[in-house]
């Protein structure tokens, strides 16, 4: 199966350089709006597109979501910087409206992606453990208790002192060091000038959020 994985579209359209008609499986880890540069009409078009390839080929394309999609979906809840008030209620309606293409993880084997990425500290608090991390993470999202510990904002993006980041909020000085053993995380959320691994063959974690900078995605083969 190779699988690609892309990052962070905030409206960009240089996303569809990938070869996505190559890949068996297609990642998107989230953050499809709130750009800083490009106009209310292309982010709507470029999040009503990923929509539409999902709604095509559901198992084929992931949707993750990342803290600027849930600052909309669960509107007032769970506030981000650069949120546009004069498309609230259209991207809340749309959000809403396709709630079911959205996930808060994906697994493939030892292999985890989220928007922003689990660390050590963030999982042991929590009693986040086992081997079936994403789903036991899309089920958190499934009550407003387990949503405030999902979507929780750590205190070095601006949260109260000492929290820590869930995984669509972790920021990479929270997860750089304190990664997930045996646990190899593929994770956007925190712009990079290009793709980077942190971490061997046993543990790694690697930041994709690179489209801002060029235009480069994460591809890997599984057998």
């Amino acid at each position: 199966m190779h699988v690609l994985a892309i990052g962070d579209l905030h409206g960009r359209l240089n996303w569809k350089e990938a070869p996505i008609q190559e890949a068996d499986r297609v990642i998107f880890v989230g953050d499809y709006v709130d750009s800083k540069q490009f106009s209310d009409e292309q982010t709507t078009e470029v999040l009503q597109k990923v929509i539409e390839l999902k709604r095509t080929e559901p198992e084929k394309y992931i949707l993750l979501l990342g803290n600027h999609d849930v600052a909309y979906l669960h509107y007032p809840l769970f506030p981000c910087s650069n949120f546009r008030p004069n498309m609230q209620a259209l991207w809340t309606g749309i959000y809403r409206e396709h709630a079911d293409c959205f996930q808060v993880a994906y697994q493939l084997e030892n292999y985890l992606f989220t928007h922003a990425g689990v660390s050590s500290s963030w999982a042991q608090k929590h009693g986040i453990r086992g081997n079936e991390l994403a789903n036991t993470l899309n089920t958190l999202q499934e009550t407003p208790a387990g949503r405030e510990v999902l979507f929780q904002c750590g205190w070095v993006r601006g949260g109260n002192p000492g929290a820590k980041g869930g995984p669509v909020w972790a920021d990479e000085t929270e997860t750089i060091e304190d990664y997930l053993p045996d646990w190899h995380q593929v994770v956007g959320h925190t712009p990079q000038p290009f793709i980077r691994t942190e971490g061997d063959e046993t543990a790694s974690i690697t930041y994709i959020d690179v489209l801002g900078k060029q235009t480069d995605f994460w591809q890997r083969t599984f057998a």
